[in-house]
Formats: structure tokens, sequence, C-alpha cells
């Protein structure tokens, strides 16, 4: 490998906090012969590339690895490069260069997104529904996994109307919870919106859903064979209404502006003028 003349360094972006990201999309690597080793030539490349970053001060490397270069992710694992993330199509791999400072380089995602809807007809019924699969909380609400960019309300206007044909006008943020260990390890928080149904005949998801129906909530209240998870959320409702005139107006999105470079946020609150969606 001393015998390889290195001619250019890996290309990057560089970031706010001395960072630099690597795209192998971005790097594509040709040896200056048909003889020499294309992973030889990367590895050349990725030791130069550390070796100037470090008297640059770059403090933390993020390589992009797409999936059609795999032959990367060996040589960086070689070099002290550790996973981050996964997608389908690419893999993200960190190097904290410092070796005098903690490494701060955030870690990925953490946490599930989720919302279901408590919808409520001018019967006072909740529309509650059961899994085809898995039956372990017998009646439910409708709800599920926030999809990527994806408001917690209109997640769950999705979902109610996929498991049960209801279209659904999204009123209030009524409770959520905060749940660690659900899946991969990964931590869940599930928000429950209050909502208005725009039309009552059930059709379900034949292929995710077993059973649908209205349900009185108070009768709902008294099943004993749900979870208290959904019991408590019944109760949160029950209570919203008893104290609706004293607490105040629901929680309703409002659009905030972003301090970052982003597009502007939903903020869930109970204070809202004109700016509430």
């Amino acid at each position: 490998m001393d015998n390889f003349e290195v001619k250019e360094l890996l290309k990057g972006t560089t970031d706010v906090y001395k960072g630099i990201t690597i795209d192998t999309l971005q790097n594509e690597v040709e040896t200056s012969d048909g003889n020499t080793d294309v992973a030889a030539t990367i590895e050349l490349k990725l030791l130069a590339s550390l070796l100037a970053w470090q008297n640059q001060g770059v403090r933390g490397v993020w390589v992009k690895v797409a999936l059609q270069d795999s032959i990367w992710v060996p040589i960086l694992a070689k070099h002290k490069f550790v996973f981050n993330h996964a997608k389908e199509n690419y893999v993200m791999m960190t190097r904290w260069l410092p070796t005098n400072e903690e490494n701060h380089l955030p870690t990925y995602a953490n946490h599930f997104i989720g919302a279901g809807g408590f919808v409520v007809n001018d019967k006072n019924q909740v529309l509650v529904v059961q899994e085809k699969y898995g039956l372990v909380c017998p009646w439910k609400f409708p709800g599920g996994q926030a999809e990527a960019g994806e408001e917690i309300m209109e997640t769950a206007k999705r979902e109610v109307f996929e498991e049960t044909g209801i279209h659904t006008e999204f009123e209030s943020l009524l409770c959520f919870r905060h749940l660690h260990n659900f899946r991969f390890g990964c931590s869940d928080i599930y928000f429950i919106c209050l909502m208005k149904p725009l039309n009552e005949d059930i059709q379900i998801d034949k292929g995710e859903i077993g059973a649908c129906k209205w349900l009185n909530i108070n009768d709902y209240v008294a099943l004993t064979n749900i979870s208290e998870t959904n019991r408590q959320i019944a109760k949160c409702y029950q209570n919203y209404i008893s104290q609706k005139n004293r607490n105040g107006p629901p929680i309703v999105p409002i659009t905030i502006a972003s301090s970052r470079n982003y597009r502007n946020a939903l903020m869930y609150s109970n204070y809202h003028e004109e700016s509430r969606l």
C-alpha cells in the first residue's frame, strides 16, 4: 500500500460541529492501473483523509455507504468506524477523531412514534376495533405507527380510515403514552387524538382488523378484558368532557417557525390564535 500515490482525498460535506459527511456515491474509486485492488485504493484514500482531517481539527466523520458500495464496510470497520444506523439502501458508519474529548456524535433515532384516534359520535359511542391477529387486547382504539414526515393528527386520521373506513376530523390531543423497551430495544411514544367522525358506516380492513363497532363509552370503561392503558384513555376523555368548561381550550397544533433550517413545525398547545390548523 505504501507504493500507491494518493492523488486526492475523499470528498465530503462539512457541518457547523466540525464534522464531515462522506457519501460513497460521491466518491467513486478508480484505480490508476488495472492491477490495483479497489479495496486497497479505498483504504489508502481513507487513511490519507483521516490524517488530513485530524490535522484540520475535524471531530466526527460520517460515512454513508450505499448498498452497492458494501465493499467499504469492512475497510471502515478495520479503521475503528462503527455502525450508526441502516436503511434499505445504505448504512451509516461513524468515527470520533479527538482522543482527548468524549464522543459527542448523536446516536440514531431511538423512539417510535404512533397515533390513535379516540373517535366519538353524537351518541356518546367510541369507535373500537379488534385486531385480526394477536388478540392481546380484545377491544382497542384504531391507530398505528406514523410514517416519515407525517403529522400526528394525519397519522390518526389515516389509521382510523384504513382500519375502519371512517373519515374523521381532528379535535384535540387527548393524551399520550411513553413506553420503553418497545421494539428493537427502542422506546415508543403513542398519541391519542380526539376525533369527530364524518361518517358512521364501518368498513373494516379485513386483512388487519377482525371486528369493529361503536360502543358506549361508559360500557367500554366497565369492560373487564380491556387493557388498563385503554381504560385510562377512555377515563381521560370522560374527565375532559366533565371539566371541559373549566380546563380551558383543547390541545391543538399551531404552526411555529423552526429555529433551524427546516420547514415550519407544529406545536401542540392549549394556547392558540389564528395559527391553529
